[in-house]
């Protein structure tokens, strides 16, 4: 799936513009402030129904004004598919799909998958073990229903579990109302470790070979384990901890505490880490991330660079579209890449032929 046009009307600091994409390349410059990455959210926004920069859904709205509107012309195959988001100063969020409305966002997750590579992307591999587990559970869900099914119904389950924590200040009453719910939750947790497991799996043996893609010499690991517990171990453990559950009012144990370290040389790169391997890093993540989503769903996501070289310096980007160019592509299935930057000269040196006449440069200015 590949985006044609889209339409923006009072988005961000845009009133009303419209904008085409070449189906290879499209590369988008101008100053800091003329609103080149709103684009990339825009595009982000209608593939998945969420902003990469904002959980706030009115900062997404021009001041001023009461509604954002965006339109997506996405194509496959030669058939169009039309992508539109509606959202006002209520929060009130609509989506719909060729004209016809979606009761719920995870309608729209998988029809076109994005990979964004940009500066607030850093935070996987610098930031708690939360933004990890958010990675990969995003990934996951957009390239398997079965997933996402296990998560929401996990998701679900916790919350009310944590309710019942919170809602009741006589711990011998809270430990009556758990059995129930410690039940249900232990069952809808192996099913959501076992899943995970098996797709971080899949992902650990494309990223260990763009890993050594990218250098030979790099010694990278992704570093998980399933918790191998059983119903009955699951059950004891949730029972010795009631009384901490109780006094801190959440469950503290569970898939949703999970985190994936990476390792370079065998050491915590989140902790141990360069600011050089950090960014390292982050670029074989997301090549191996582009990967992952064409072989579990076998098609080529959208490839958003945002302020390419305030994420990753000139030699990382470099090293990035060199790889590009060899992951193969069907000349009808190509990996569509949008690039924002300030600086068009370093772009130059990517040996991206960026000023060819199949390609598009989008001008924008403040």
């Amino acid at each position: 799936m590949a985006i044609n046009h889209l339409k923006i009307k009072s988005f961000r600091n845009h009133k009303d513009r419209h904008f085409s994409f070449n189906k290879a390349l499209t590369v988008i410059f101008g100053d800091n402030g003329s609103g080149k990455t709103s684009i990339l959210e825009a595009i982000h926004l209608l593939s998945v129904g969420k902003s990469f920069k904002t959980s706030k859904k009115v900062e997404l709205i021009k001041k001023g004004e009461d509604q954002l509107v965006l339109n997506g012309f996405f194509s496959k195959n030669k058939i169009e598919t039309n992508v539109s988001t509606l959202i006002d100063r209520k929060k009130k969020q609509k989506i719909k799909i060729n004209g016809k409305e979606l009761f719920k966002r995870r309608e729209l997750l998988g029809i076109n998958s994005v990979v964004v590579l940009s500066p607030e992307e850093q935070k996987i591999t610098k930031g708690p073990a939360k933004e990890r587990r958010f990675f990969f559970d995003k990934l996951f869900s957009i390239t398997s229903n079965k997933y996402l099914n296990f998560l929401q119904q996990y998701t679900k389950t916790l919350k009310q579990r944590n309710f019942v924590l919170k809602s009741n200040p006589d711990i011998e009453k809270v430990k009556a109302n758990l059995n129930v719910w410690n039940e249900i939750l232990i069952e809808k947790g192996l099913k959501l470790w076992h899943e995970r497991a098996l797709n971080v799996k899949i992902f650990n043996e494309i990223f260990l070979e763009t890993a050594k893609e990218y250098d030979k010499d790099i010694n990278l690991e992704l570093n998980y384990s399933e918790q191998e517990i059983d119903k009955d171990k699951y059950i004891k453990t949730m029972k010795k901890r009631t009384e901490r559950d109780f006094f801190s009012k959440r469950t503290t144990f569970g898939p949703h505490l999970d985190d994936m370290l990476f390792l370079w040389n065998k050491r915590n790169i989140r902790t141990y880490g360069s600011e050089g391997e950090n960014k390292t890093l982050l670029v074989i993540l997301k090549l191996s991330e582009l990967k992952y989503i064409k072989k579990t769903t076998g098609q080529q996501p959208i490839l958003l660079l945002d302020d390419l070289f305030a994420t990753i310096d000139l030699k990382r980007s470099k090293k990035a579209i060199s790889m590009l160019k060899r992951i193969k592509q069907d000349k009808n299935d190509l990996i569509q890449t949008i690039i924002t930057t300030t600086d068009l000269l370093n772009l130059e040196k990517t040996e991206l032929n960026f000023k060819s006449p199949n390609e598009e440069t989008i001008e924008l200015r403040r």
